[in-house]
């Protein structure tokens, strides 16, 4: 019998965590992972790379080292197609791998919603190499006279978190003539969090220099400027894009569903409608009955509940229904100064500064990883 995990993501890598006793146990499961890297990436501290707080390979696992001791076959490679019907998928191109149980969790990749220019002159907050680009990038800005502006697109928690970051950063450099702007389509940036979270941070952002453009669409980028649907141009700028993410599927053969925005639809025991065999959980899912937000820390919660799920299957128990409890949101805009929406209660400054270096700390994956944030404890 043999269990294939599409995606090296939260959800895939955790699924597999969460079944590895019951695996070392059944060895008439095959298990295989395909992803297109052979590392596990935590993308909760791709922004620390960017301002230099921590080499890159501290957000890396090999998947080698993770599954070590395990049964479990590693695949590097794209997956190109996804047949459901004849249980199989094709990967790179000509490797047919055919499957008894499925898991999707192929996260997601940029929306740049068509805008001309977006994908071509943007740097993007999606992998390990856009990161380490834009990281260089601005190291250099000062051999940079063309550039005098950063404008980033998206009033996210990740849009706020990586402006602030970058000035920040910028100032320890004593690069003070780049500017830094945030660009929101929205009323209010952070539109998900509660109107003080939002409100403080929008001050807090502009005393510390950065300029905040609220109920702007971007309607072109160029290599050096980007336009707004009100006729302004910004020059003289380089963009970051964080405004949107789409799910990132290969082609599916199969009758399943999709919502509006192309994210599978799946019951609360991660099916795929009309396959029982088929699996999705993270980014690529939506479900029918619940709305559950697309971030790490759901796909950690789904991943439990997936691997308990399966485990139920190949003993022939019953399936467990899922529940989802948002534990809150934390926001790093300067060191010792975070924001938190936890249990419908908003604070700021070092005490939620504290619980986030400490929730990473504790959420790394190996000792080696937990170590190196030790040592970056008061950096940022």
């Amino acid at each position: 019998m043999r269990l294939v995990i599409a995606g090296g993501g939260f959800g895939g890598v955790y699924t597999i965590l969460n079944l590895k006793k019951f695996l070392l146990q059944r060895k008439d499961i095959e298990l295989v992972l395909i992803d297109q890297n052979d590392y596990f990436l935590f993308k909760p501290l791709l922004d620390e790379i960017v301002v230099g707080n921590i080499k890159e390979d501290v957000a890396i696992v090999r998947f080698e080292k993770l599954f070590k001791y395990m049964n479990i076959k590693l695949l590097r490679g794209n997956i190109g197609l996804v047949n459901l019907e004849e249980k199989f998928l094709i990967v790179n191109e000509k490797e047919k791998i055919t499957f008894d149980y499925l898991v999707i969790s192929l996260g997601a990749t940029t929306n740049f919603y068509g805008v001309p220019g977006a994908e071509e002159f943007s740097f993007r907050f999606s992998s390990l190499d856009e990161m380490k680009k834009l990281r260089d990038y601005i190291s250099n800005l000062d051999h940079k006279e063309t550039i005098d502006k950063l404008v980033v697109v998206g009033g996210g928690a990740t849009g706020v978190q990586l402006a602030s970051k970058i000035n920040f950063f910028l100032r320890k450099i004593k690069l003070k003539k780049i500017e830094i702007i945030l660009i929101e389509k929205g009323k209010r940036i952070l539109s998900n969090f509660g109107d003080r979270v939002s409100n403080k941070c929008y001050d807090f952002l502009s005393k510390n220099g950065i300029k905040i453009f609220l109920e702007k669409e971007v309607t072109e980028i160029g290599e050096n400027y980007i336009r707004l649907d009100s006729g302004d141009i910004i020059e003289k700028a380089k963009i970051i894009w964080t405004a949107g993410v789409k799910p990132n599927l290969p082609k599916i053969v199969g009758n399943l569903q999709f919502n509006r925005r192309g994210q599978i639809v799946v019951n609360r025991f991660f099916q795929v409608k009309n396959y029982e065999n088929v699996f999705a959980l993270g980014d690529v899912i939506s479900f029918e009955d619940i709305n559950v937000p697309q971030s790490a820390q759901a796909a950690v919660k789904e991943a439990k509940y997936l691997a308990q799920n399966l485990k139920n299957i190949f003993t022939s128990s019953n399936l467990k229904l899922f529940r989802y409890y948002h534990a809150g949101d934390l926001i790093p805009l300067k060191r010792f100064y975070v924001a938190a929406n936890i249990r419908g209660l908003q604070f700021f400054g070092f005490l939620p500064w504290l619980m986030w270096k400490i929730i990473y700390i504790v959420r790394a994956l190996t000792w080696r990883q937990r170590f190196s944030l030790i040592l970056n404890f008061f950096r940022f």
